[in-house]
């Protein structure tokens, strides 16, 4: 059974010649039919016909041109031409692209089963020859694809050190690679066994390729690294933005595709649009950084590659709050986990791995300068060195709200049983230490290594009065029992001895205390 391809951007005549004829019966099929020589040619590459009758005067690439191109490419492919002209020119070119034979319109159906029953005869002659020719040719074209995805493999991994070799290499074997594109596929759920993998990996391939080669877009297709890597070349035909617009329209169905036929999901990523071999390295980078958001975000489709480097915008930061930072190093674990909400919102808001990957390192940051326990600095740490294996804004949440729990719920722990004992220390440092003046809240917290916040949070919950005022009424009390004692003390000696820098300040607290001043204290204990 030979294959037939119709060409003529006259649909009654295609349409005519493809019904009215019984091509079974010349043990023929028609297995494409193109509407001008454009159509003809992406059907020759796509369904390798044993013949093909065109129309010589056709819109794009005429019937001539279309001949040579078969010439050249599919020798073995056998022409007729059609045509309403009779001119001498037509028939020299016709013998020139070595055509089988040139009928005239309106075509008579009986000379061109005629003219078909010749050609049958023509391939059985050249049968044997031509299969071998056949074979040696996908021989080469295997050869040159493998040649082809090597080479680019080494620019997708080496990047351009090697650019010039690698361009001349691509010359030797009659290959090019001009305006294109990199596309990566990825499997979502990467835990199946070895062998498991591998078989999908294959299958996505095969996928891949065929849906690519059914849309008339030639891509190299290859693995590496767990990765589905498709390097699409651009028809210089097509306007660059309409053959952009076919590709990602392609790359979705191949999405659909491999989900409908091996029910697992993808995620892609499209490069940015390269010229030339030295420009697929930075495709190939734009296409991962792209794979990499769309896994992280859960997004399916496949967006249009922007220009913008690395998808960041500067200057934007999501801010962590002190007061998200003290809640947890102070146990609050329910305050903490709705300031986590909080900050998970903002954060998907921007849709930017970047700047949420800033935002965890700040917070990390954060929380081990606040955290004083080393078994939680060092949880701190290592989470820090487990940013570059988040790949999903569910990895995200849950590495975060991890670090909230675990280390809010050991500080409360921790809070619970020393809060008492430092409360109690802090209030046997004030009673040996009054006398110094620069003994403040903030001094107090240095000294014991906590925030003066939370030192004053948890001195008034467990004294009932704040730092300062438990402070101050210690020294008047001091202050009363040296003026019991000696009453000759001057005052100013008796504020120093105290804690007091300022005397007539420490007249007013003393007299806010006890009624009275201090000379009026010292007379009433002279007399």
């Amino acid at each position: 059974m030979h294959n037939v391809v119709i060409v003529d951007d006259e649909a009654i005549v295609s349409r005519g010649l493809s019904e009215k004829i019984d091509w079974a019966e010349l043990e023929c099929r028609v297995v494409g039919i193109g509407g001008n020589g454009l159509e003809g040619k992406a059907l020759v590459d796509r369904c390798r016909p044993d013949i093909v009758i065109t129309d010589i005067k056709m819109p794009g690439m005429n019937g001539l041109d279309l001949a040579q191109y078969m010439k050249e490419n599919y020798p073995e492919c056998v022409t007729i031409l059609l045509s309403g002209y009779t001119e001498f020119d037509y028939a020299r070119a016709a013998v020139r692209h070595q055509v089988f034979d040139y009928l005239l319109k309106p075509v008579d159906l009986e000379d061109l089963k005629s003219c078909i029953r010749k050609v049958k005869k023509h391939l059985a002659s050249i049968g044997t020859a031509g299969k071998q020719t056949e074979i040696n040719r996908e021989a080469e074209a295997r050869k040159a694809s493998l040649v082809e995805s090597g080479i680019m493999l080494n620019v997708i991994v080496n990047g351009n050190k090697d650019i010039g070799i690698l361009v001349r290499k691509l010359d030797e074997h009659g290959l090019s690679l001009r305006k294109g594109q990199t596309v990566l596929f990825e499997r979502y759920d990467r835990e199946e066994d070895p062998v498991t993998a591998s078989l999908l990996q294959y299958a996505i391939q095969n996928i891949v390729s065929e849906t690519y080669d059914n849309l008339n877009i030639r891509a190299a297709v290859f693995s590496h690294e767990g990765q589905n890597v498709a390097v699409i070349k651009y028809n210089p035909e097509i306007q660059p933005v309409v053959f952009e617009r076919r590709v990602l329209e392609a790359t979705e169905l191949c999405r659909i595709h491999v989900e409908q036929y091996l029910k697992i999901n993808v995620n892609i990523g499209a490069g940015r649009v390269f010229e030339g071999l030295q420009g697929l390295h930075a495709s190939y980078q734009s296409a991962n950084r792209m794979l990499e958001d769309n896994l992280f975000w859960g997004m399916r489709e496949v967006p249009a590659p922007t220009e913008t480097a690395d998808g960041q915008k500067a200057g934007v930061n999501v801010a962590v709050s002190t007061d998200w930072l003290e809640s947890i190093s102070e146990g609050k674990e329910e305050e903490a986990v709705r300031h986590l909400e909080a900050f998970l919102q903002e954060v998907r808001r921007y849709q930017n791995k970047t700047i949420a990957f800033n935002g965890l390192m700040d917070f990390l940051v954060g929380l081990t300068r606040l955290v004083s326990d080393k078994e939680m600095k060092a949880l701190i740490t290592k989470t820090i060195t487990e940013i570059p294996s988040i790949r999903t804004f569910k990895d995200y949440r849950s590495v975060l709200t991890r670090t909230v729990e675990t280390v809010s719920r050991k500080a409360r722990r921790e809070l619970k049983d020393m809060s008492a004992s430092l409360v109690d220390r802090v209030i046997d440092y004030i009673g040996a230490n009054y006398q110094d003046s620069r003994l403040s809240l903030q001094f107090a917290a240095e000294t014991f290594h906590v925030s003066d916040g939370h030192l004053s949070r948890l001195f008034k919950k467990e004294t009932g009065s704040n730092f300062s005022e438990y402070l101050i009424k210690k020294r008047v009390d001091k202050a009363k029992e040296l003026l019991e004692l000696d009453p000759r003390i001057p005052i100013a000696g008796v504020a120093g001895r105290v804690g007091f820098t300022d005397a007539k300040y420490f007249g007013q607290v003393f007299k806010k205390h006890y009624g009275m001043t201090p000379s009026e204290f010292k007379e009433n204990v002279m007399e």
